[in-house]
C-alpha cells in the first residue's frame, strides 16, 4: 500500500512540473480565412485579426456571452478558418493540448446551451489535416459547445470552459496549424428536446474568440517524422533501417526519468526489461533531440 501511494506522489509530481515547464500562449497568425454566410453587418471588421489572438473575453460568462466585434470575429455558416502558433509547435502534453474559446452560454428559457458549434482538425505541415471525431447525436467533439469563464484562468481547462481536444486521441506528438470549420446547421436537425437544439432561424454561425495552447515549444524543436528511423519491436529487442543506434545518439528511458539499460548489435538494441511499460526513445538527429514513446509487450 505504501508503494502505491509514493507512485501517486510521484506520478503527482512531475505531472506538476511538467505543467509548471510547459509554456502557454495563443494562436498568432491567419493562415486562411473563407468567411461563411453572415449577416452584411458583420462584414469587413476592423478589429480582425486581434480580435481572436490572446486570450478570450474577460467578461464572458455562461449567461452573459461575449458579442463585441472587438473580441470574436464571426466565421458564419459553413466558414472555414485557419490558425498558427507561428514560430512554435504545439507539443501532446498530459489530457488537454489546446482549447477552442467560443461564445455559447446557457439559454435561461429553457436551460438548454445556445451553441453555434464547429469541426476542429489539425496539421503538422499546413497540408494534411487530421480530422477530430465527433458525435453527430451528442455533438461531443466539436468545439462551440461550452460556455466561457473569462474571469479564470484561461490556460486551466477544468475551470476556463471553451472546448478542449487532446492530440493523443489522434496519436499526434505535435501540430502547428488548427483548422475550424463551421457547422452550426447541425443544431437545428438534432430533436427538439435535445439540450443543444435551436431552430436554423436564430442561429448565424460559430463566432471565435480565441484560440490557447497549452504545451507549446520553438519550432526548431520538432522534427519532421520522416525523419526518424523506421523500427520493430520483437520481445525485448528493436531493430532500426538505415540507422547505427549508439550511445551518444540513442537512449531509451521509462515514465519516470530512469535509464533503461540496453546492448548493442548492428542495427539492433536489446533491452534489459522484465514487464509490459510504456518507454520514451530519444535520438539524436540533425544535432537535434527527437522522442518517441513507445509500449513494450
Amino acid at each position: 500500500m505504501n508503494n502505491l501511494k509514493y507512485m501517486i506522489i510521484i506520478i503527482f509530481i512531475l505531472t506538476s512540473i511538467a505543467s509548471l515547464s510547459a509554456e502557454v500562449g495563443t494562436i498568432n497568425k491567419v493562415v486562411k480565412y473563407q468567411r461563411g454566410a453572415v449577416d452584411d453587418s458583420l462584414l469587413n471588421n476592423e478589429h480582425f485579426p486581434k480580435n481572436i489572438f490572446g486570450i478570450p473575453s474577460r467578461i464572458a460568462s455562461k449567461s452573459i456571452p461575449e458579442n463585441s466585434l472587438i473580441e470574436i470575429e464571426p466565421i458564419g455558416f459553413g466558414g472555414e478558418i485557419t490558425l498558427e502558433f507561428e514560430g512554435k509547435v504545439l507539443k501532446n502534453g498530459p489530457g488537454i493540448d489546446f482549447v477552442i474559446f467560443e461564445n455559447a452560454f446557457i439559454n435561461p428559457v429553457n436551460n438548454g446551451i445556445f451553441a453555434e458549434p464547429a469541426v476542429v482538425s489539425v496539421s503538422k505541415d499546413g497540408v494534411n489535416y487530421i480530422e477530430f471525431p465527433f458525435d453527430n447525436s451528442t455533438l461531443k467533439g466539436l468545439a462551440g459547445l461550452t460556455p466561457t469563464y473569462g474571469d479564470k484562468d484561461p490556460y486551466n481547462p477544468e475551470i476556463s470552459g471553451g472546448d478542449g481536444f487532446d492530440l493523443a486521441l489522434l496519436g499526434l506528438e505535435y501540430i502547428k496549424y488548427i483548422r475550424i470549420k463551421d457547422t452550426t446547421k447541425i443544431v437545428s436537425s438534432l430533436p427538439k428536446n435535445h439540450k443543444y437544439y435551436n431552430p436554423e432561424f436564430i442561429l448565424s454561425g460559430f463566432d471565435l474568440d480565441a484560440v490557447v495552447g497549452l504545451y507549446l515549444d520553438d519550432e526548431s524543436s520538432s522534427v519532421d517524422d520522416s525523419l526518424l528511423p523506421v523500427f520493430s519491436v520483437s520481445g525485448n529487442s528493436i531493430s532500426f533501417e538505415n540507422f547505427l543506434p549508439t550511445d551518444n545518439s540513442f537512449r531509451i528511458f521509462d515514465l519516470l526519468g530512469y535509464n533503461i539499460p540496453f546492448t548493442i548489435n548492428a542495427n539492433s538494441v536489446f533491452l534489459q526489461v522484465r514487464e509490459s511499460k510504456l518507454v520514451i526513445m530519444e535520438f539524436i538527429i540533425e544535432n537535434k533531440m527527437v522522442c518517441k514513446k513507445l509500449l513494450l509487450l
